[in-house]
This record gives structure tokens, C-alpha cells and sequence, in this order.
């Protein structure tokens, strides 16, 4: 990964921006109804922590730390059981 690359900086400060926006809608406690676009967000957020870019993936962490008190309806159950299964292989 080239941290120089104006792409890759673009990327990240496009999902930096995402992260902060979720970190709002819990906070907020506007989730329930985005639930669907949290779960669905949730492999990248796995993967985003393990960066090496040490505070990008610092923000990562702390997101999912914020979505641990976000309720996921029971039909979203499997979209999650999913995104475990592929970040765990």
C-alpha cells in the first residue's frame, strides 16, 4: 500500500467520512432505521481495522465499538452471521 497514492488517500477519506456518519446515526439513535446499511458495513469495518495507517484504523475500531449497542432486527441475523463468516475464513 502506497500511502502516497492520491487514490488510496481519496478512499480512506471517503470511509473516514462514513465512519464519522455512523458514529452520528448511533449516537443520535437514528440506527434502527439504517440498520440494513450498518450490517452491510460492517465486513469492511473488519477488514478497515487492520490497516496500517495506525489513526484510520483507530477510527474503524472505535466505530464498531459504537455498533456493539446498535439493534440488529432478527432478519438481518443472517446478512451478519455472513460477513462473520467471510472475515473469519
Amino acid at each position: 500500500m502506497d500511502r502516497g497514492d492520491p487514490e488510496l488517500k481519496s478512499a480512506m477519506c471517503r470511509f473516514e467520512t462514513t465512519m464519522f456518519w455512523i458514529i452520528s446515526l448511533i449516537k443520535g439513535t437514528d440506527a434502527v432505521g439504517s440498520a440494513a446499511a450498518l450490517a452491510s458495513l460492517l465486513s469492511p469495518l473488519l477488514r478497515m481495522q487492520e490497516m496500517p495507517d495506525p489513526d484510520f484504523a483507530q477510527s474503524a475500531k472505535r466505530t464498531l465499538a459504537y455498533l456493539k449497542y446498535t439493534h440488529f432486527p432478527p432478519p438481518l441475523l443472517p446478512v451478519i452471521t455472513q460477513v462473520r463468516k467471510c472475515v473469519y475464513v
